[in-house]
């Protein structure tokens, strides 16, 4: 067929390039002398992925020109996609679509044959049948339906992926006056692959609000849930993840971060506004939707002031200036009143965009521009405000980051803080694979976690602790000893017969819990190389993500679990901790001797420094490592470059002393009782202790050991 276009902005190009793209003649109309002569040389005047392909390869179909004559008489069809911009009171400014109706229809009325005239623009109910079709009639001296077809065919395209939108639709709508309309623009879809909705004008122009104003309410609906989550330390993410998955509902578009931006949604819902109120109606979800989408970018430099409470004169970085990724539109976009606000707060502000630079520069003359992301990396603290692919390979590491998008390689910072979400531990590993010496022969088929406590083996409880403080992946190291660990903890159909048969019901359950709580995964380390290796041999599993460590070997009782207490210091620092504890000076020799500085907070220090089980004279201090840990992943490069001591063993004292080089380390007074099942009397007070707890056999224990005293 033979299409023009009225209008070349994105949504007037995209249509006219795909329509081009799957065989059709384009004339596309504009006013930009600059957009036409860029388009006739097939080059797009605006970035969108794959359009200037399209552009470049179809350029004997496609053809520019300021002369609506030419564009009419050498067309059967014209989609009017001329822009709607908000007025001062936040109604439409329809007087392009004016406009171009009344030159549609100079044009058609010369005509002899049928012309189908089609409304893009996204207009609000009433204004194809009300406004554009009058016109038409007026200065064509024709009537709709019979010298002249008239349909609404609203456009769904996102922008940055608009090509693939147009010619991949999740659905087409007509909205038509007549039938002839209705069914020349159907054949001019023919072939497409999704539904088509075939209705009247007015819906069709109403069903474009309504899907742009849901969409926009979900992304506020999930920004103010988001809000609520940051508080409690919920990762916003893992929650919109579980919502999605209700069909009713969906994943799309439940990202939380700072908000939509762009050319549609905010133009469209304060139409939508302010035409209600025209109505005498009360759009109150859309207000309330407005009102969060409006305050949550600055959220972003309330939390920046977390960390910086002054910052004038300090340097804000900016990473994306879009308002979308893929895109060098800038309309609306979320680091508009972000840079706005730090201006007014005096800070200097530096800024990088892929794309969007030169449209930025427009509205923000006195910023400076970056001619990289990595220069950006250089300021005193760092806000991503849109989410570039080329953001998640920068290195973060020493820096404040800010991030309103969620890039997780951005967690490495050493501050980094997400406007609606936290960093969260959720993986452990938990290292079971030593000889265990001390217990030979007994641990030569069966690893010393597994010693049994009363009736639950020693490494249950450590597992317990591990999801007792919300972590659900767990990695076993195993050695030798691996299948007794997996048909604990595999409930196998032997095991779980036998607790059945001697009634041991609570256990059972506990067991079920721990299977239904977490996944248990089993990693074999070839030989005990020590605890830096166990970790190594976990990596993969891992990944970027950070982690926590608990020895299997090591219970610790207490009210908060220990590594629930160190999860609260990492995510408030963001940097690694261990677990430390006052130990008697000539027992210090059996621990890493921890020397550290203080910071003023009761019970977390800074690590200056670990000995390895020094010589008690020569220890720095009688503080010691006891065995929980959280790592970020730059633990992995440190024990890479950790040097093999005596027997070819790593120690972990070695790589967390690396690591203090590039983070701050924190060492954590945990609260509570540690015993050592790798030591035998460390094992014999765990039994006593716990014997005591038990209900069915304290008596006979302290009536034992009355008779021993």
């Amino acid at each position: 067929m033979n299409i023009s276009i009225i209008g070349t902005g994105y949504v007037g190009l995209v249509t006219g390039a795909c329509f081009a793209k799957i065989g059709n003649n384009v004339i596309c109309v504009d006013i930009d002398e600059n957009k036409i002569d860029l388009i006739n040389k097939g080059i797009s005047p605006i970035y969108e992925e794959g359009l200037d392909k399209i552009l470049s390869n179809n350029k004997n179909k496609i053809k520019a020109t300021s002369d609506y004559k030419f564009a009419i008489e050498n067309s059967n069809i014209t989609f009017i996609c001329v822009g709607t911009p908000s007025k001062s009171d936040l109604s439409l400014d329809l007087s392009y679509i004016k406009k171009s109706a009344e030159k549609i229809g100079k044009h058609i009325k010369n005509k002899n044959s049928w012309h189908l005239v089609v409304v893009k623009s996204t207009v609000l109910p009433g204004t194809t049948k009300n406004i554009v079709l009058p016109i038409l009639e007026k200065y064509s001296g024709k009537k709709a339906g019979n010298g002249f077809g008239l349909a609404m065919n609203p456009e769904f395209l996102k922008e940055g992926i608009a090509v693939k939108d147009f010619l991949e639709p999740d659905r087409i709508v007509i909205g038509a006056y007549d039938e002839k309309s209705n069914d020349a623009l159907k054949k001019l879809y023919d072939g497409f692959r999704c539904p088509t909705v075939e209705t009247t004008l007015s819906a069709a122009e109403m069903i474009k609000y309504a899907s742009n104003a849901f969409l926009a309410t979900k992304i506020s609906f999930i920004n103010e849930i988001g809000n609520m989550c940051k508080k409690l330390g919920i990762d916003t993410y893992e929650v919109a993840d579980g919502v999605g998955l209700d069909k009713r509902i969906g994943k799309a578009f439940l990202d939380s971060g700072i908000g939509w931006g762009g050319s549609c949604f905010p133009k469209d819902l304060d139409a939508l506004i302010s035409w209600y109120k025209k109505e005498n109606e009360k759009p109150e979800i859309i207000k309330s939707t407005v009102k969060i989408n409006e305050q949550q970018p600055l959220r972003l430099i309330r939390l920046l002031k977390k960390h910086i409470p002054l910052i004038n004169d300090k340097t804000i970085g900016i990473l994306g200036l879009a308002f979308k990724p893929n895109t060098d539109d800038i309309r609306e976009s979320r680091a508009i009143p972000i840079i706005r606000q730090l201006l007014k707060e005096k800070a200097n502000v530096k800024a990088y965009d892929p794309k969007a630079m030169n449209n930025f520069k427009k509205i923000f003359p006195e910023i400076t521009y970056c001619s990289s992301a990595h220069e950006v990396l250089s300021s005193d603290a760092i806000l991503i405000t849109t989410k570039w692919d080329e953001f998640k390979k920068l290195d973060y590491n020493g820096k404040i980051v800010i991030d309103g998008r969620r890039i997780k390689e951005a967690e490495s910072a050493e501050i980094y803080e997400g406007v609606c979400w936290q960093m969260k531990i959720k993986k452990a590993v938990i290292p079971a694979a030593g000889l265990g010496t001390r217990f030979l022969p007994v641990t030569k088929s069966m690893p010393k976690e597994m010693l049994p406590i009363i009736d639950t083996p020693a490494i249950h409880y450590v597992v317990k602790e591990a999801i007792d403080s919300d972590i659900d992946d767990i990695i076993i190291i195993t050695g030798r000893g691996k299948k007794p660990l997996e048909d604990y903890f595999d409930e196998s159909p032997e095991l779980e017969m036998h607790l059945k048969q001697t009634k041991k019901d609570d256990l059972l359950k506990t067991i079920r819990e721990i299977s239904s709580l977490a996944d248990v995964h089993y990693i074999r380390q070839k030989e005990p190389r020590g605890l830096p290796d166990a970790i190594q041999t976990a990596e993969k599993h891992i990944g970027n993500d950070s982690f926590a460590v608990l020895l299997g070997d090591d219970i610790i009782e207490s009210k908060i679990p220990c590594m629930k207490q160190l999860i609260n210091v990492f995510e408030k620092y963001k940097s690694s901790v261990i677990a430390v504890q006052e130990v008697p000076r000539d027992k210090i020799d059996r621990y890493g001797s921890v020397q550290t500085e203080n910071i003023g907070e009761k019970q977390l220090h800074l690590i200056k420094n670990i000995v390895e089980k020094p010589k008690i004279e020569q220890a720095p201090s009688t503080i010691a490592a006891i065995g929980r840990y959280i790592f970020t992943p730059e633990i992995f490069d440190c024990i890479h470059n950790t040097k093999p001591g005596i027997n070819n063993e790593l120690q972990i004292a070695d790589s967390i002393n690396m690591l203090t080089k590039f983070q701050k380390v924190y060492a954590c007074e945990f609260e509570g009782k540690r015993y050592d099942i790798g030591d035998k009397l460390g094992y014999v007070q765990a039994i006593i202790d716990f014997s005591l707890k038990n209900k069915e056999i304290k008596f006979d224990i302290k009536n034992y050991l009355s008779e021993m005293k």
